[in-house]
């Protein structure tokens, strides 16, 4: 009887984690998903075949299910690419957005209580669905990442280390800050908190809950 308590008392905490989302899942399956104040976001591998998340993808989605916002970012938190739609509030017409993002140097480690300054420049181009008018721009960006001292938390029952990463991201036409949540062990990060400062608009997304897709789809 000894030993079967002693058995059941080390199997129980490893059955408690089982479902924790792990960089497996990320890299090998189709990731996981957060639930957050706004909807949803599916994170996961992206664009690549050697099961690493040198690239990742972010597919943001409303509470109705329907996605709204598309980002590719390596490193973590480093957008490099961005696809989203908006309807023309002049003539109602769905205007298309792929925004491609080059960062000047090397993408730097993810580390509590460092910085990165560099630049970026935007290629955007805006599709109208309405005349097939394509619009096309560029835009250099002055680039500020944050590595705020790092945070265990606590999700759907698991938990998890976390880097909060403030960015801000300055040009001719763009004021932006952004608040993400990096997960070290997953290599992914998502935004949490956005403030356009010329729309002078604020979009809060705290994390509510996170499951990997295999829990998701047993």
């Amino acid at each position: 009887m000894r030993l079967a308590l002693i058995a059941a008392c080390l199997v129980l905490p490893v059955a408690a984690q089982a479902d924790c989302v792990t960089l497996y899942d990320m890299t090998h399956m189709p990731g996981a998903t957060l639930t957050t104040q706004q909807g949803s976001v599916e994170i996961g591998r992206w664009g690549t075949t050697d099961h690493t998340m040198r690239e990742g993808k972010a597919i943001y989605q409303d509470k109705a299910g329907k996605t709204d916002h598309w980002r590719v970012f390596r490193g973590g938190v480093f957008e490099t690419e961005e696809y989203w739609n908006y309807e023309d509030p002049k003539t109602g017409a769905l205007m298309l957005v792929d925004l491609q993002r080059k960062f000047s140097g090397r993408l730097p480690k993810i580390e509590p209580g460092k910085s990165w300054e560099t630049t970026a420049t935007d290629r955007i181009s805006i599709h109208n669905k309405l005349t097939g008018e394509d619009t096309r721009t560029t835009e250099k960006l002055t680039v500020t990442y944050s590595f705020l001292p790092a945070k265990q938390v606590d999700i759907s029952g698991c938990t998890y280390e976390t880097i909060p990463v403030e960015a801000t991201l300055a040009g001719d036409h763009t004021r932006l800050t952004r608040r993400f949540i990096y997960f070290p062990a997953l290599e992914a990060g998502i935004v949490t908190r956005e403030q356009d400062h010329v729309k002078g608009t604020e979009v809060k997304n705290g994390i509510t809950g996170i499951a990997s897709w295999k829990e998701l789809h047993p």
